[in-house]
């Protein structure tokens, strides 16, 4: 009680929250309880959305010139660990996130892992029947689905996700994987969309009939709208992990850490895991709506990998990249 009465004294003399993330788009719908429960931040909370590359290189940017604009940033696990090496993020002690006993926070407190969001195949029922649907990850590569199908220019990282998961020993099995996607994108000859959340919206609309990487999260909000979709879990299936971090320089720190505060309680995680379609890590929220759609659709979060942060090396990413970017011609 004392520490939230410190935070919201700093927060009320600071009077401003930016938020910069790759939800920031729904994020405003999220805050809304947060503003009820601290009126004073309503109106006062500043919002950028963008892809986690694109946040990642304004703030490590903006740092070459001794500026820090965000305080508060939201985006996948597996970015931090530029933040991290560029030394921006400061250490919190995310103490609810502490006592949600999970193996997957960092030992440092650089960042939280908040939940986890599935990453399946998924189509639209009105378009492709279930008799004609894929099944698995191999039968993503049908000719059948050549002209109704999509893949997303920001699924650059896949070829690596995929080489780490077959991977032998210690030994990325990058032949494995490019071989996988080289076949898929000859086979299907996908159009090739930008981002996740405007592609499954046309999905759903019938623009196109199978989406073959997709987000749980994005396929939920058009569920809740009654879209005619089904979902296609794949094994492996890759879950993306997010998180939550403060920056070191924050304009608004008091304000960044009431926040924090606010979403990694049973409250925040609730009303983030129903707003944004994520199975949260915490578990008295472990019922959220998200998780029972899910498994209303095969999906539970035991199929769901994980790739650790320090697996993702620079040199791995951006091979990954090249790769991708070079077979869907993306310019």
């Amino acid at each position: 009680a004392d520490r939230e009465e410190i935070l919201k004294a700093g927060a009320k003399k600071e009077g401003k929250l930016v938020y910069w993330g790759t939800d920031a788009e729904t994020a405003p719908k999220i805050v809304k309880s947060f503003e009820s429960k601290y009126p004073f931040m309503k109106g006062n909370i500043e919002f950028w959305d963008a892809n986690s590359n694109e946040v990642v290189e304004r703030v490590v940017t903006e740092a070459k010139a001794g500026r820090v604009s965000p305080d508060f940033i939201s985006m996948s696990e597996d970015w931090y660990n530029r933040l991290k090496e560029a030394d921006l993020l400061m250490k919190y002690d995310w103490t609810n996130v502490r006592a949600w006993n999970t193996d997957v926070q960092p030992a440092d407190g650089l960042w939280a892992n908040v939940a986890i969001d599935p990453r399946p195949a998924y189509y639209n029922t009105e378009v492709l029947k279930e008799a004609d649907a894929p099944k698995s990850l191999e039968g993503l590569i049908n000719p059948k689905y050549k002209g109704m199908s999509a893949l997303s220019s920001a699924s650059e990282e896949f070829p690596f996700i995929y080489a780490y998961f077959w991977r032998q020993g210690n030994k990325l099995a990058w032949d494995k994987s490019f071989d996988f996607f080289t076949r898929l994108v000859k086979t299907t000859k996908p159009q090739i969309v930008d981002g996740y959340t405007g592609p499954t919206r046309l999905l759903a609309a019938g623009e196109f009939g199978l989406f073959h990487i997709g987000l749980f999260s994005r396929a939920y909000q058009m569920l809740n709208k009654g879209a005619p979709l089904a979902l296609v879990p794949l094994d492996p299936m890759y879950g993306s992990v997010r998180a939550f971090g403060i920056l070191k320089n924050a304009p608004h720190p008091n304000a960044a850490k009431l926040y924090a505060h606010w979403i990694t309680s049973q409250a925040g995680s609730v009303t983030y895991a129903n707003l944004l379609g994520k199975f949260p890590y915490d578990p008295s929220a472990a019922s959220a709506k998200p998780v029972k759609v899910a498994k209303k659709n095969g999906i539970t979060r035991s199929m769901l990998h994980r790739i650790p942060t320090e697996a993702w090396t620079k040199a791995d990413t951006e091979k990954s990249a090249n790769f991708y970017y070079k077979l869907i011609k993306f310019k």
